[in-house]
């Protein structure tokens, strides 16, 4: 399953390329880089949801100006997040659980920008993305009560939330506990300054990244970040 799932994001990779590639020698282009915030949510019926998962967004996109208002754009981000937390429960007990995850993805986007004045341009922009996990990785603790019954109804209670692991480290993907691909619709806009641009946007997940059981579950975030345009 992993070998087919890079082999289905790569191949995304070229077919992109390939599209915009063609229109590259007769439209205007542009390379742009930039680095920003992250915050996503995983949910789902029947499942109990993950705090916000914070981070890091970083990247290069290539844009294609077809008019002078209309473009496309796809290029390649890179996204770290990071989560922990720590629940206390009653007889000192409590349960520590952190994730640290690694992901790629490829917009694949049209846009429309107008002039507004000064050289200021608003912008708004849509269309899917494919995301593909690199690692994901789970660490969980659990001090449970001295007391046999305490303990047992904590353990019930964490189990009916959801959140009851043993005790270590899970490769979340390794251990087939989510979907290494998923496909996003991503909307947004910003403002564009001569070569600066600040933009914001969300991603909402299309696809169901639960891979333990038939349960779905998505995962959408919302995302900040400053560009410059070479």
């Amino acid at each position: 399953m992993k070998i087919k799932s890079i082999f289905v994001f790569a191949s995304a990779v070229i077919f992109s390329a390939n599209i915009f590639a063609q229109t590259a020698a007769n439209k205007s282009l542009t390379f742009s880089y930039e680095a920003g915030y992250v915050n996503q949510l995983r949910s789902g019926k029947d499942l109990a949801k993950l705090n916000n998962i914070q981070g890091l967004r970083m990247g290069a996109l290539v844009k294609y100006s077809f008019t002078n208002h209309v473009f496309g754009q796809t290029g390649l981000l890179y996204e770290y997040l990071h989560y922990k937390t720590v629940q206390q429960y009653p007889s000192a007990a409590n349960y520590r659980q952190s994730t640290s995850a690694n992901q790629l993805n490829l917009p694949v986007l049209a846009g429309y920008q107008l002039p507004l004045f000064s050289g200021v341009k608003f912008f708004a922009y849509g269309g899917p993305t494919l995301r593909f996990g690199i690692s994901e990785n789970l660490m969980t603790a659990t001090t449970l009560p001295s007391d046999s019954t305490a303990r047992a109804n904590l353990v019930a209670l964490l189990t009916e939330q959801g959140l009851y692991r043993a005790d270590g480290f899970t490769d979340m993907y390794g251990d087939k506990q989510l979907a290494r691909f998923s496909v996003l619709l991503t909307l947004g806009g910003g403002f564009e300054w001569k070569k600066f641009y600040l933009k914001s946007g969300y991603d909402f997940g299309l696809t169901n990244i639960n891979a333990a059981d038939k349960k779905r579950m998505t995962q959408n975030g919302w995302f900040i970040s400053l560009g410059y345009n070479f």
